[in-house]
């Protein structure tokens, strides 16, 4: 009997010892496995990264950097980080100017030989040191990151950044010598051919890379042929300087239309 306890007894303890060897090589296994995943997330992103609060400290010191998006056309066009330039990974051999020390890049797909050829392009034009934005554009907005937007009067926050001013209320305001920045939006040889009096051009492509020159404490009032044209215009006015601008309704062309004053 007391045989039979010691069996069962010493055939437990080697039942254990089985049991704790096989979770502690599994422990092992894993760690092994979690260490191999990070040294092959580190291969796959051999790259240096900026979080978005990084690259916003560094748009307020006006550090020498330059943002590049490469994202499509269309993307970019619709929303971008304010002063960045749209060059896709194809485009950089033809791009002839000089880069800044500091390259931010907003990207989409991180692997790949176009990535590295980019890169080295880059580098040859004169860049010291390439980052890729943490998370692009959706982080950067999520943080809070200023953007410029396209202007689409069917949403509610882009229509919340302007105000309208009929036709017969800014003649009369122009006639009472109120202080107004009228700013016209048209291309330069347009406006030359004629336009709303003391009117101030810069085209609806400009904006963003002149807005500098709108230091002005007056009213500003925005206008071209089309009403949409001015939208989009005084939606760029708002993302870039927060100015609320007075689009003129119906545009330039109604404005000729009822035979009201322009100059040349």
């Amino acid at each position: 009997m007391q045989k039979n306890k010691d069996v069962l007894a010493i055939l437990i303890g080697l039942i254990l010892i089985i049991i704790v060897t096989a979770i502690i090589f599994t422990k092992s296994k894993d760690k092994v496995n979690t260490r191999l995943q990070k040294t092959e997330v580190v291969e796959k992103n051999p790259y240096q990264s900026i979080s978005p609060t990084e690259l916003q400290q560094k748009i307020r010191s006006k550090g020498q950097i330059k943002i590049i998006d490469t994202r499509s056309f269309s993307e970019y066009s619709y929303e971008h980080i304010m002063d960045s330039s749209n060059i896709s990974l194809d485009e950089i051999e033809k791009y002839s100017l000089e880069m800044e020390p500091e390259i931010i890049l907003i990207i989409d797909d991180t692997t790949g030989d176009s990535l590295d050829k980019f890169i080295s392009n880059l580098k040859s034009k004169g860049a010291k040191e390439v980052f890729i934005l943490s998370g692009g554009m959706a982080e950067w907005k999520i943080l809070g990151g200023q953007t410029v937007t396209y202007g689409n009067p069917n949403l509610f926050s882009d229509q919340s950044k302007v105000d309208y001013i009929s036709q017969e209320d800014l003649k009369k305001k122009i006639e009472q010598k109120e202080p107004l920045f009228i700013l016209d939006a048209r291309e330069k040889e347009i406006f030359a051919k004629g336009h709303l009096p003391g009117a101030y051009n810069i085209p609806l492509y400009e904006i963003e890379r002149r807005r500098l020159e709108l230091f002005s404490s007056k009213q500003i009032v925005v206008y071209s042929d089309i009403e949409i044209e001015a939208f989009q215009a005084a939606v760029k006015l708002y993302d870039t300087r927060f100015i609320t601008a007075m689009i003129l309704k119906d545009g330039f062309k109604k404005w000729t239309e009822n035979n009201f004053e322009i100059e040349k």
